[in-house]
């Protein structure tokens, strides 16, 4: 249950902190007055979205906090709390700053925004204004029909099923589009791919290719120029190899009679040598000047090859190459999406038969469940001013062999509430014959046969009294009064068949405080509380005979210590 409720600079509210008990308690005020708001705090307090600008001008953050006092703590939030999980005891912090930033804390730990989700369904049952229309939707339908039955594990088994079914399926969608796609340029890419490794390009072929065909070109004129060289050095007469032997001689003779002349001498003699060597690297070099035809020919063909290669790929025999690198990965991962696909297949398949299976079971236990809720739920009604209710749960199911591709995320099934007020009335989709006043009391029939299976410990109902009074309104306050002793019960009434029969009585004010409107709220004390009740049967000009009738309505259903019959 929830013990403490504290709301701190939010938006009317200037500081407002709470003390809670057991059973049923219920908030009056006029209208306007902030009560919708203190329990829309409450809601922000587990995880919904702060209103706009919630900061008041004079603050700079908003806090709400609350402390739940429960018999145990639920599996999923001792897995939120982890080491911390002593004790029974729940301390929750959010806060919002004026630049928009909010955090939120459970047991001063800090708490990511999506673990209040797990928080609010743990905790507390929320039927707010808008909530009214719910009744009317298929989803919220089953969601109902799945606590009844037991089956939200199941269901929510069901929803990771297809979840993630749906992102193989994606995945193997786009492997397959990747393969075709592929295999549309493959026969072009082996084609080309073929082709370069059938020439056998070499990096650098180019270069030493156009440098051999440029030598074997000018060969003659090479040689021609070589053989003069050649006759200088050693052909001529004189010769330079001869000249250079000659002067060494000579010197050679001087340097016996005179050693001033010795280096000369030397130097002349590896002169001479040197030369030798010389001519002789020229002439093979004009050995090796000699050619064929046929090898000209043959780097021409070559060089015509290569050049027609670089026009169509438009790359250099290096781009070439590396393109060609480029083809066999590419062709390669061909083969990687091939296989990619085939385990994805498989994997389709699996999770095909795992989704088809939890549906399956799934939609059992709904259709098992669905007729003793509609019975229970009619059962309730009655209690709740309906003379001759008739409520069905009707569970429509795809026909068998199910087709994964048709199961959703809430599985193969679809509910329909289906509802008739009146004596021999047909059943009809409630959404087309409830009105405000009914929808509002349907609800509370299913939330009361829900209660015995969802345990929650609180459960929070803001407008649930919307179209009814008189005798209704007395049934519906003796139900609300009903469910208050399985679960603490939060009500929005301004009905006094509803407020007498409520264990604690919280006022709600809106006044005046430095020129800004302020919300506050206290708990009534009994000669208060027949004031407020006598409000509500009144209006605004309370009078004794209000007060009469108020005193006497807290007396009747027990809420009342002293019976005060006028305004002392």
């Amino acid at each position: 249950m929830l013990r403490r409720l504290l709301i701190e600079n939010y938006l009317l509210v200037r500081r407002i902190e709470l003390e809670f008990a057991d059973g049923l308690t219920v908030l009056t005020g006029e209208t306007g007055a902030g009560k919708s708001m203190l329990l829309g705090a409450l809601d922000v307090l587990l995880g919904e979205r702060f209103p706009r600008n919630p900061v008041p001008e004079h603050a700079e953050r908003s806090v709400i906090e609350g402390e739940f006092d429960l018999p145990e703590l639920p599996l999923n939030v001792k897995t939120l709390l982890g080491e911390s999980a002593k004790g029974r005891q729940l301390f929750l912090r959010r806060e919002i700053t004026r630049q928009g930033r909010s955090r939120s804390w459970l047991n001063d730990h800090p708490l990511p925004q999506e673990a209040l989700q797990t928080l609010r369904e743990a905790l507390v049952d929320f039927h707010g204004q808008r909530e009214h229309q719910s009744l009317f939707k298929p989803a919220c339908q089953l969601d109902y029909v799945d606590v009844y039955a037991g089956t939200r594990i199941i269901a929510q088994n069901v929803a990771v099923l297809f979840a993630s079914r749906l992102e193989k399926k994606r995945e193997l969608e786009k492997t397959k589009a990747a393969w075709t796609a592929h295999q549309k340029d493959r026969a072009l890419l082996e084609y080309q791919l073929e082709e370069i490794e059938r020439l056998g390009l070499k990096a650098g072929e180019e270069d030493a290719l156009e440098a051999r065909l440029t030598k074997l070109e000018s060969a003659e004129k090479l040689a021609l120029e070589a053989s003069r060289l050649l006759g200088l050095l050693s052909e001529a007469d004189p010769s330079l190899v001869a000249q250079s032997g000659q002067a060494k001689v000579i010197a050679g003779g001087i340097s016996k009679t005179d050693r001033d002349l010795s280096p000369v001498a030397e130097e002349l003699s590896s002169i001479s040598s040197r030369l030798k060597d010389i001519a002789e690297q020229v002439r093979h070099y004009i050995d090796g000047l000699s050619f064929d035809d046929a090898e000209l020919v043959r780097l021409r063909e070559r060089r015509s090859i290569l050049w027609e290669l670089r026009r169509r790929h438009g790359l250099a025999v290096e781009q070439i190459l590396a393109r060609a690198d480029d083809f066999k990965r590419t062709l390669e991962t061909g083969k990687d999406l091939e296989s990619r696909c085939a385990a994805l297949e498989k994997e389709m398949r699996n999770a095909d038969d795992q989704l088809i299976a939890a549906a399956r079971e799934l939609s059992g236990k709904r259709r098992a469940s669905a007729e003793s809720f509609g019975v229970q739920v009619t059962e309730t009604m009655k209690s709740l001013g309906f003379t001759h209710p008739q409520f069905l749960a009707s569970v429509e199911t795809l026909p068998e062999p199910f087709d994964a591709d048709r199961i959703q995320e809430e599985g193969a099934d679809r509910v329909d509430f289906l509802f008739s007020a009146n004596l021999g009335g047909k059943p009809v989709p409630i959404a087309e014959t409830a009105s405000g006043g009914e929808s509002s009391r349907v609800t509370l029939a299913i939330k009361t046969v829900l209660s015995e299976k969802a345990k929650y410990p609180l459960m929070v109902y803001d407008e649930i009294d919307l179209g009814i009074s008189g005798r209704v309104a007395d049934q519906v306050g003796k139900a609300l009064a009903l469910l208050a002793r399985r679960h603490q019960l939060f009500v929005i009434t301004h009905l006094p068949q509803i407020a007498s029969r409520a264990d604690h009585h919280l006022a709600v004010y809106k006044t005046t405080r430095e020129s800004h409107a302020e919300t506050t709220a206290q708990f009534l004390e009994d000669n208060e509380r027949v004031e407020a009740v006598a409000a509500l049967i009144a209006g605004a000009k309370v009078t004794d005979k209000s007060l009469a009738s108020a005193g006497e309505l807290l007396r009747q259903n027990g809420k009342l210590k002293t019976l005060s019959g006028s305004r002392g």
